[in-house]
């Protein structure tokens, strides 16, 4: 009858926080880490969009037209 009655303890998390120091322990890694996000950002500014993505939209947009008739029309 005990046995039935055995639950399992709830798991244990560890909540310490994780600190890494890899750059301080070993100093050319820093070297490495700045290589390789500088080559990302370089492909990521070299990317062309999908050709599938539409172009960039113009928001609010006043055209010349528009605004010559209306200040024809306030005087």
């Amino acid at each position: 009858m005990a046995a039935e009655n055995y639950q399992e303890p709830a798991p244990l998390f560890d909540s310490l926080p994780y600190y890494d120091n890899d750059l301080e322990i070993h100093p050319i890694l820093r070297e490495k880490v700045q290589h390789e996000l500088a080559v990302e950002t370089q492909k990521c500014q070299q990317e062309v969009l999908h050709p599938r993505v539409p172009p960039p939209v113009e928001l609010f947009v006043v055209s010349r037209s528009v605004t010559q008739s209306q200040s024809s029309q306030s005087s």
